[in-house]
């Protein structure tokens, strides 16, 4: 996932420290009774991990890019409400 997190990155044009703040993201996420069952579930990790990387480009990029390019980079594993859903 963090090799994927940084080939968007570099895509995108965006600044690779975004991935290392997606990861902190993800980090302290799974530490939560939440993020725990994430540990077990790839397809759960994935999202995870996806939008851990969209809301550090949502913070700290003045450009932001659209959930819908999420769901297109990943193939169309999730959708656009998955990412949203996930993000609160």
């Amino acid at each position: 996932m963090i090799e994927w997190c940084y080939q968007i990155v570099g895509h995108c044009g965006f600044d690779n420290k975004l991935v290392d703040i997606a990861v902190s993201y993800l980090d302290w996420f799974l530490m939560t009774k939440s993020g725990m069952p994430a540990l077990h579930d790839r397809k759960t990790y994935q999202l995870i991990a996806m939008t851990c990387l969209y809301i550090a480009i949502k913070l700290f990029e003045p450009e932001v890019i659209d959930p819908s390019i999420v769901l297109h980079l990943s193939c169309g594993a999730y959708t656009e409400e998955d990412v949203t859903d996930m993000e609160m």
